[in-house]
C-alpha cells in the first residue's frame, strides 16, 4: 500500500526558505537540492515527511562551503547598528553588494566583505551627520573607504550599477532632467565634490552615487503609487 502524501505546511516552507537563505544558495542550487530530496521543484509540492531531509541537505550544502569569519560578521553587525540599520536593512544592502541575504551565507568573501564595509561606513557617516550616532573614539571614520591608500577607481560593476539605476530613474523625471547633466548634478551633491564626469568617480564615491540613486528611485516609486491610489 503507498504511503500516505501529506502536504506541507505553511510553517515548513518558511523554515525551508529561511534555511535557503541563510545558506546563500542559487536559484539553481535550490532546485537541485529540491528534486534530488524531494522529486519536486518547489516545496509547495513537497511531502510534509520530507522536510526534514530537505533542511538536512541545505545544511550539508552549507558545512562545505565558506563564509565570513564570526569577527567578520561581528563587525558588519556592529557598524549596521551604528548606522542605525535594521536587520532587514542591512540585508538589503548585503544583498546589493553580493547577492546574498543573510550575512551566515558561506557563499561571502573577503571582497563582498570589504564592499559592504565601505557602504557601511558611509551609512554610519550618513547618521552622524544627522545626529542619530557618534563614531566611537577608537574608530577612524574613513578607515574602510581609504583602507590600503588611494582609493581605487570606479570598478565597471559599480558603473554598470549607477547607470542601471539612472535609466530607472529617468522614468519618473520631466524630460528636461532626463539629461548627464543632472546625473552628475546628482553625483556632485552625492559625494560633496566636484565631479568632472561621471566615469571619473573613485570606487567608494560611486558607491555613494549608487546609493543616492536607490534613494531617489524608492522615493519616486512610493510617490507614483501614491499618486495613482489617490487617484
Amino acid at each position: 500500500m503507498a504511503p500516505f502524501f501529506t502536504m506541507i505546511t505553511k510553517q515548513s516552507i518558511k523554515a525551508i526558505h529561511a534555511a535557503k537563505n541563510r545558506a546563500g544558495l542559487t536559484d539553481g542550487e535550490y532546485r537541485a537540492i529540491l528534486l534530488d530530496v524531494a522529486d519536486c521543484h518547489t516545496c509547495k509540492l513537497m511531502d510534509q515527511g520530507d522536510v526534514g531531509k530537505v533542511l538536512d541537505a541545505i545544511q550539508a550544502r552549507v558545512t562545505k562551503r565558506r563564509g565570513w569569519q564570526p569577527a567578520q560578521t561581528a563587525k558588519v553587525r556592529g557598524y549596521a547598528e551604528l548606522a542605525r540599520m535594521s536587520d532587514q536593512e542591512m540585508r538589503q544592502l548585503l544583498h546589493e553588494v553580493s547577492g546574498q541575504m543573510h550575512e551566515d551565507s558561506p557563499s561571502l568573501n573577503n571582497y563582498h566583505y570589504d564592499r559592504m564595509m565601505i557602504r557601511l561606513e558611509m551609512r554610519v557617516a550618513d547618521a552622524v551627520a544627522r545626529g542619530d550616532s557618534k563614531w566611537p573614539d577608537h574608530y577612524r571614520p574613513t578607515y574602510w573607504r581609504t583602507r590600503g591608500g588611494k582609493p581605487g577607481d570606479m570598478t565597471t560593476r559599480e558603473r554598470h550599477e549607477i547607470f542601471k539605476r539612472w535609466d530607472q530613474l529617468k522614468k519618473f523625471l520631466p524630460p528636461e532632467k532626463r539629461n548627464d547633466g543632472y546625473l552628475q548634478a546628482i553625483a556632485i551633491h552625492a559625494t560633496g565634490r566636484r565631479i568632472a564626469e561621471i566615469y571619473a568617480l573613485k570606487s567608494w564615491q560611486a558607491l555613494q552615487v549608487i546609493d543616492a540613486l536607490g534613494d531617489r528611485l524608492t522615493y519616486a516609486i512610493r510617490n507614483s503609487k501614491a499618486k495613482t491610489a489617490n487617484g
